[in-house]
């Protein structure tokens, strides 16, 4: 009976041989040894969804991740919405900065609010797993700003009758900072002038009554209603100004100086401070000055030893040998700043 048997048997499995075969050679798999086909199953989400860290400006989460984040082009997508309603889809709310893989830091934010985070793992192939949600709040801010930065200075206006000091200041406060500003003749805010109510960070301009070092009282407020304690800073207001004309030359750098009765320099600048073709401007407190320039060549100039320095007098620019005791007498204290808000046509174009 086995015998009987055994010849159909041969004949089917010589069959399927032969088919299998064939789809071979044509190019197609036998479907007997065909390749698994992709998942389409969406990946799983995170797990363990967590609040690490609560503060008046930043709220922090974390969370266990599925192998499938480590998997070539995956990615955790978090999105974060004010109050207890969470982001819809990965592409509503607002994107939140992932440290990959497993946490994320929103900030800044508003102090005493809801908020809340919504997390999706996001396979190579663009599927979504199901959203997980977290709601926390942050905490109330009773931190005070701080100031980062203040400073400025004082010169004579475009009317050489006013004085305009202008400053500027920053904070490091994430909120809406604004800043009471008292100006002060003495380190006190007693007797003070209020310059504004409410600035807000950046440029704030003042006219002076005159010249000398003002003190600058600022107190800043956030948002939450802290405020921090009253801080100052001097600033200096230059009332006199002095003007004139210098030489330009392609083979000679120009230097220009302004001292004053004891021979120091002087002014809101030492250096050149060109206000138009070859022009100089010059802030000072009241008193005489002189006024000199000098001309050094350029290196590989043709004039490597030809150094001139010159003085203005009202007569006219004379020149010296650079030393500051053998100033001609002519030009120290020729420009005379004592009544005369301004000066003009200090020139030393030789």
């Amino acid at each position: 009976m086995a015998r009987r048997h055994e010849r159909p048997t041969m004949w089917r499995a010589l069959a399927a041989l032969l088919a299998a075969l064939a789809l071979t050679l044509a190019g197609q798999t036998p479907s007997v040894s065909a390749a698994p086909q992709a998942s389409t199953t969406a990946p799983p989400p995170v797990s363990s969804l967590v609040v690490s860290a609560r503060y008046d400006h930043t709220l922090a989460i974390g969370w266990a991740v599925p192998a499938a984040v480590y998997t070539p082009g995956a990615s955790v997508v978090v999105r974060l919405t004010r109050g207890a309603t969470p982001a819809a889809s990965p592409s509503t709310g607002y994107a939140v900065p992932v440290t990959f893989p497993k946490s994320a830091k929103a900030r800044p934010l508003t102090s005493s609010a809801t908020y809340t985070f919504a997390v999706w793992v996001r396979d190579g192939a663009g599927r979504y797993s199901e959203r997980g949600t977290i709601t926390t709040s942050t905490l109330k801010d009773v931190t005070a700003p701080r100031l980062t930065s203040f400073g400025g200075s004082g010169h004579l206006a475009a009317d050489p009758r006013r004085i305009t000091v202008t400053a500027s200041w920053t904070t490091n406060d994430v909120e809406a900072v604004r800043a009471r500003i008292v100006r002060s003749a003495t380190r006190s805010l007693t007797g003070g002038v209020l310059v504004a109510s409410a600035a807000g960070p950046g440029v704030f301009t003042d006219t002076v009554p005159h010249e000398g070092t003002w003190y600058y009282f600022l107190r800043l407020t956030d948002a939450s209603g802290v405020s921090s304690p009253w801080l100052y800073r001097p600033l200096e207001a230059l009332g006199h100004r002095v003007r004139g004309h210098v030489r330009s030359d392609p083979y000679f750098d120009t230097y220009l100086g302004v001292l004053d009765a004891s021979g120091n320099p002087a002014g809101s600048s030492s250096s050149l401070v060109l206000d138009g073709p070859d022009s100089y401007a010059v802030d000072l407190s009241a008193g005489r000055y002189t006024v000199c320039v000098t001309y050094v060549p350029v290196p590989d100039s043709h004039f490597p030893e030809e150094v001139h320095h010159y003085c203005w007098t009202p007569a006219g620019a004379v020149e010296y040998d650079g030393q500051v005791a053998n100033i001609p007498p002519a030009a120290k204290g020729a420009v005379d700043l004592r009544v005369a808000k301004e000066v003009t046509g200090v020139d030393l174009a030789s």
